[in-house]
């Protein structure tokens, strides 16, 4: 193999790594923009689902006081796991 011939392979190679190496970075534009317009969309509650995100938000601050307790109470978990399968519902 010439010179010429192994700085070509070398370069070709150069450029397949660099690729590589970039393709996250070029992707993660489009990763950025797909991720906005999901935020975006999200960003507005419809009416018919304030209320129960209002709850939804309450129960998860009582489980995360429960949660911080040594021993929490057990009846006060199944009452709040009861409501989430309520709404699941």
């Amino acid at each position: 193999m010439s010179l010429r011939e192994e700085n070509g392979t070398k370069g070709r190679r150069f450029e397949a790594d660099l690729r590589i190496l970039l393709l996250p970075f070029l992707s993660f534009s489009s990763t950025e923009r797909v991720l906005a317009d999901l935020f975006k969309s999200l960003s507005v509650l419809s009416v018919e689902l304030v209320p129960i995100h209002q709850r939804l938000v309450q129960i998860r601050k009582h489980l995360s006081s429960l949660a911080a307790m040594e021993k929490p109470v057990k009846s006060e978990v199944k009452a709040l796991m009861e409501e989430l399968r309520k709404i699941d519902a």
